[in-house]
Parts: structure tokens; sequence; C-alpha cells
């Protein structure tokens, strides 16, 4: 778990880092490269946040819960996610830009990244410092 946590952290920082070079803008021209990255930093940052609650669970309770929803659900429940629908919002988002590309819904997604979710993201990143901090003890 430790290995996937400082993974996550070195992409929160990424990110973050992409957000304060990426500007917003107000227009509904083609997505800049800059973007397409912040998307996919996004993404990525997302991929290894469930996977990392995914570990969380494992290692407190021993059970292997299969899929983000479910992990979604487990970590609303036990306050490792402090808003399961923002969680599902991020995972909804995650389809649409992996799966779909459906160019219309690229400006909320990418409002969101610079706001709630990576609020969301930074905060888990925080929780699993702190768990693992607890755990080498």
């Amino acid at each position: 778990m430790e290995l996937r946590s400082a993974a996550f952290t070195r992409a929160i920082r990424r990110l973050g880092q992409g957000i304060d070079r990426v500007p917003p803008r107000a227009d509904d021209e083609e997505l800049t490269m800059e973007e397409e990255g912040l998307i996919q930093r996004f993404e990525y940052c997302f991929e290894l946040g469930w996977k990392l609650l995914q570990d969380v669970a494992t290692d407190l309770h021993g059970q292997r819960l299969g899929g983000p929803r479910a992990v979604i659900r487990w970590a609303t429940a036990e306050g490792w996610a402090e808003d399961g629908e923002v969680w599902l919002s991020m995972l909804q988002s995650r389809n649409v830009t992996t799966h779909v590309y459906d160019r219309a819904t690229i400006p909320p997604v990418l409002q969101k990244i610079r706001g709630v979710y990576f609020r969301a993201l930074h905060g888990l990143e925080e929780a699993a410092r702190n768990h693992c901090a607890r755990g080498s003890d």
C-alpha cells in the first residue's frame, strides 16, 4: 500500500502543477495539448486513488473489494471519502473522458478537475499519508 500511496502523492503533486499551468478558458475551441494532458493526469490520479482505497480496505479488513463503485461505497461509509457523490462524479467523468470523449462534456470536467475533484483527491492523499504514518509507528 505504501508504494501506491507514494505514487498517488506524486500524481497529485503533478496534477496540481498542471492545474497551476493550464489556465481556464471561456471559449469553446478545440482542447489544447495542455488541457488534454491535464485530463490525463486527472484520469491517472483517479485510477490510483480508487485503487489506493481498495488497498486500504484490504489492509484494514482483509477484504478485496472489486470495482470502483464498491470501493467508493466502502470509502464513503468508512470516512475515507468525504463525499461519495463527488467520487461517483469523478468515476463518471473519467468514463466520459476515457471511453466516450464527448467534446461538449469536457469544459465542465476541466472545471471540476480544477475544483472539487482536486480537493477530493487531495483529501485522500492526506488521509493515506496519515494512515501510512500511523502504520509505521
